[in-house]
């Protein structure tokens, strides 16, 4: 029965990437109950987790102190086109990047962070937690809070683990998964469960939670006379650098591929880009 059930939860683990933790000023309990101070990610990837007394923080990526008190956790493949900031995530890692950012920029600092993230900043001198994701939500995270405390996790099944309680249904959510199959953010199946939007940051402090977009996409209507066929060219050499930045070092990435136009000219790009067939599903 035992190993049934452990075969189970390793078919539930995937190889993702992924973060969750908790913090409570001063102290890891909560007015209704204590948050699990071991939380578990439900990878099949390597974690690393940082705690101290009134907080807890796991990741499949990045993981480090802050010099002030603290920890900073970041998952995915975060690029910093910064060269200062690239030399530190080089030389130190990804997590000591964002905080030598966070240090100089505060909430500013997600503006310097491209490519698929998720990202959570506790800061115990401050009393504070700052946390975001990508900015098209590739990564994404789930959070609620529970007292004083405030809770947040890659996945809404990762966040249930770490609380005492489990909330109860929110009838809407529902009605949205079945109509839309998928609950669009910042909402979920769940009451008093939020789900960060893409291109968001969320800033807990004092007891308060507020969430803002650090970026935003630019459209404008082209005024510059240029012909269908330069307007073209241009599109495919961005396109072309697009895919090119989305392959990691060892080539093995694969595509959706639903038949639709952008998806099949993703794969397309993919193909141009490799002496091999692009993987696609």
């Amino acid at each position: 029965m035992g190993s049934a059930n452990n075969r189970g939860e390793t078919e539930r683990c995937l190889k993702r990437h992924g973060l969750l933790g908790w913090y409570r000023a001063g102290s890891g309990a909560t007015d209704q109950g204590q948050a699990d101070s071991s939380p578990r990610l439900g990878t099949l990837f390597p974690t690393k987790t940082l705690s101290g007394a009134d907080f807890s923080l796991t990741s499949t990526g990045d993981i480090c102190t802050l010099p002030t008190g603290g920890a900073v956790a970041i998952s995915g493949r975060p690029v910093f086109r910064d060269h200062a900031l690239a030399a530190i995530a080089t030389e130190s890692g990804a997590a000591a990047a964002v905080a030598d950012a966070y240090n100089r920029l505060g909430e500013r600092l997600f503006t310097q962070v491209h490519g698929a993230f998720a990202c959570c900043i506790v800061d115990t001198s401050k009393q504070r937690v700052l946390a975001a994701i990508d900015r098209l939500g590739q990564h994404s995270l789930y959070y609620r809070t529970l007292g004083d405390a405030v809770l947040f996790a890659s996945e809404a099944r990762e966040l249930l683990q770490i609380a005492p309680d489990e909330p109860a249904l929110l009838n809407q959510g529902i009605y949205n998964y079945v109509y839309f199959h998928m609950v669009p953010s910042t909402g979920t199946v769940y009451r008093d469960i939020s789900k960060l939007a893409a291109a968001n940051y969320l800033l807990s402090e004092q007891g308060r939670i507020n969430t803002e977009h650090y970026w935003l996409p630019e459209f404008s209507e082209s005024k510059s006379g240029r012909s269908a066929e330069v307007l073209g060219d241009e599109l495919k050499a961005v396109l072309k650098r697009a895919v090119q930045r989305s392959i990691p070092a060892d080539n093995r990435i694969g595509a959706f591929l639903s038949g639709g136009l952008d998806s099949s000219t993703v794969t397309g790009v993919m193909s141009e880009l490799s002496d091999q067939s692009a993987e696609a599903y």
